[in-house]
Formats: C-alpha cells, structure tokens, sequence
C-alpha cells in the first residue's frame, strides 16, 4: 500500500508512514523521509496510530555484567525486550541467574516496596556490575564507561545506584542477600513527535514561536496499537519554515527529548496542510493543483521509490 495525499477544500492532508523511510537501515523511530515536491508552510496533527510495542524494558535499559563463582569471564547479561511486571522480572531474572550460574539464584518481588531481593545458594556468591568494563572476583572499582547511560537505564530499572558492583552471597565482606531500592517498570504515557528538515534544520511550533514537540498521549490499552485524533482542544501544528524535499521525523520521549523506542515496529500520522487560494497571473482564475508527491497537492502515491 503506498503513502497517499489528497486535497480537502483549501487543505491538503498527508499520510506519513515509517515504512515509506528513505533508508531501511534507519530504525521506524528516526527516519527520513523523500518527497518530490517540497514542503512548506503550517501542518496540523490530524491522528496517528502508533504500534503497542513500547516495552519498559528494551535496548536502552536492559545490559548488565553478571559474575558467578566457579564460572570464567565476567559476560554481558541482557533481559530480553519486553512489558514486565515486578514479579515476572524476578522470575526472568532468577531463571537467567540460575541458567548460567549452574545453582539456584533465588530472586523475589516484594509489592509492599517495589524491591528485588536477590539470594544465591550458599556457599556461591554472585556480582552484579553496570559498568562496560569486565571485574575480577577482587575487583572493588567501578572505573569506566557504563551501559545504559540515558533516563532509562538498567541500574534505575533493577533499583540500584550506577556504581553498584556488588557480591552477594558467601563471599568476605559479602550480604547473604541484596535487595534493591524501588525498581522502575513504566510504560510511556505519550510520545512526542519531532519533524524538521533533515538532516539538522529545526522547525517552528505555531503555537509557541521555538522548536516543539507534536505529543501523542498513550492511554492504558490491551489493543495491538495506540490511536490518537486530534481535536480543536487538543490542536497541534508546526511549520517548516523553509522548502524542503526531505524531512527527517523522530519519536521522542517527551520530558527528556531521548529517543523512544519503538522497537521497529510501523507506525503512521496524518497531517494537513492548509493551502493558500492561488490565482494564475491576469487570469483571475484557481491555479489548477498539480499532481505531485507527498506535501503539496497530490492525488496518488507519495514518497520517492
């Protein structure tokens, strides 16, 4: 199915769609996208549908180093990308700690205080480290660049600090347990939707005169995508203040500006541009609209193959 445009009275509507992305090496939450004619002018948000698939745990907050006794090496740990709640975290965690340690590393969820507690069988002693670089067994340091390093990270997902490199278990100077502060397992409550000429040009909110972000909220649903529609009480628009064939359209998470993951899933927005009348030199007559491309008036398919 290809992208489509269509001109409503003075208005011209436009379907932009992660798929139609100029590059397919570009993830569906940063892209570029190719029109043949340029756009320009004031855009509003009419609806976009975005895909279910925004995990609270993904590939900015899931790495960690893990280190068991009578193992060699200090490996990278990920929990697979996916919705967790506090107890299906622990029982993961407690299958992957197990699994590779080769004895039982019991890990618990206590709703009362949001915390993990995690307890390896004695007399085996487990270190957890958020740090990229490897630990020894006597390694106390925690020098040097750590995984995860944006809002969303796997120390403030699994309760713990950045520094924490820790022994558990039977091991000198060693709790027999450790449990975490309050772990963080939040789903977005919206998105922001960021487009300006690419690759580096901003755009102007109408509203506010500066650079914005076009915010889609995501109520609590079990349906496979979100669906958002605009409305007068909740109108947003923006401008691309000078002609451009190429636009490059970014999710964001709206309170830090960090990219959000959509974990390459498809998603698509509607958007409507409202088309000054246009009159031909002496004539006095409509200027006929010609078929174009996505942005300006166009009757079929819209983006560059």
């Amino acid at each position: 199915m290809s992208t489509r445009s269509r001109p409503v009275g003075n208005q011209q509507r436009i379907l932009l769609r992660s798929r139609d992305r100029t590059s397919y090496s570009d993830t569906t939450a940063n892209f570029n996208v190719t029109m043949r004619e340029p756009l320009f002018g004031r855009y509003a948000l009419k609806w976009a549908t975005i895909p279910n698939q925004l995990f609270n745990i993904n590939e900015t907050n899931n790495t960690f180093r893990f280190f068991a006794d009578g193992k060699t090496g200090v490996p990278t740990q990920k929990i697979t990308p996916g919705t967790y709640t506090g107890t299906t975290l622990a029982t993961y965690l407690q299958s992957l700690f197990t699994t590779y340690a080769g004895y039982t590393v019991t890990v618990t969820y206590s709703a009362t205080s949001n915390a993990l507690t995690i307890t390896p069988d004695a007399p085996h002693y487990i270190r957890l480290s958020f740090a990229q670089a490897a630990f020894t067994e006597t390694d106390g340091t925690y020098a040097g660049t750590f995984f995860d390093t944006g809002a969303m990270n796997a120390w403030t997902t699994l309760g713990f600090t950045i520094d924490s490199a820790f022994y558990v278990g039977t091991f000198a100077g060693a709790s027999l347990s450790v449990t975490s502060g309050p772990i963080a397992l939040f789903t977005p409550a919206s998105v922001g939707i960021r487009i300006r000429e690419s690759p580096d040009a901003g755009y102007t909110s109408v509203a506010t005169q500066s650079t914005g972000t076009l915010i889609v909220p995501l109520p609590i649903t079990t349906t496979a995508s979100y669906n958002f529609t605009s409305s007068d009480v909740f109108d947003q628009s923006f401008t691309i203040p000078h002609a451009t064939k190429s636009i490059n359209i970014r999710v964001v998470q709206p309170g830090t500006g960090l990219d959000q993951t959509l974990n390459n899933a498809e998603w698509e927005m509607l958007i409507e541009h409202e088309l000054e009348p246009e009159t031909q030199l002496g004539s006095g007559r409509p200027e006929k609209r010609q078929r174009t491309d996505m942005g300006i008036p166009y009757l079929d398919r819209g983006v560059r193959n």
